[in-house]
This record gives structure tokens, C-alpha cells and sequence, in this order.
């Protein structure tokens, strides 16, 4: 799955929103797969090691175009 991250601001705050993107580079769908602000991407990201173990123990290897 190919992605792009878009910055964007919710009631004055800073966000951040990770959307699918066909091949051409062009959204795909109405709505960003997720979005957050900046406690949460924090939280997220200093937990990435973890999150990315937990991954690689779920995932079945032939998903197509995850790279973990």
C-alpha cells in the first residue's frame, strides 16, 4: 500500500494525516486512513520499535505491499 502523509491544522492545532495513494500519487478514497495530532503521533513514534515488533508477529508475509 502505497501512502503520503499531508499536514493539516484541527481548531488551531497542528495535525497530521496518513492517506492511500494509487500509483499515480492520487488519494485514494474520501478520507485519510488516519489522522491525529501531536500527543498521539508522539506517543506512536516513541513507541515505534514496539508497534513495529507487534507487526512483523501478525502480518502474514504476502500482504501485499507492506514493508515491515
Amino acid at each position: 500500500m502505497k501512502t503520503i502523509m499531508e499536514q493539516g491544522s484541527y481548531k488551531g492545532h497542528p495535525t497530521v494525516s496518513i492517506w492511500e495513494v494509487d500509483e499515480a500519487g492520487n488519494k485514494v478514497g474520501k478520507r485519510p486512513i488516519v489522522t491525529m495530532g501531536f500527543r498521539k503521533l508522539a506517543a506512536l513514534m516513541s513507541k515505534q520499535e514496539d508497534i513495529m515488533k507487534w507487526i512483523k508477529e501478525r502480518v502474514q508475509p504476502d500482504i501485499e505491499g507492506l514493508d515491515v
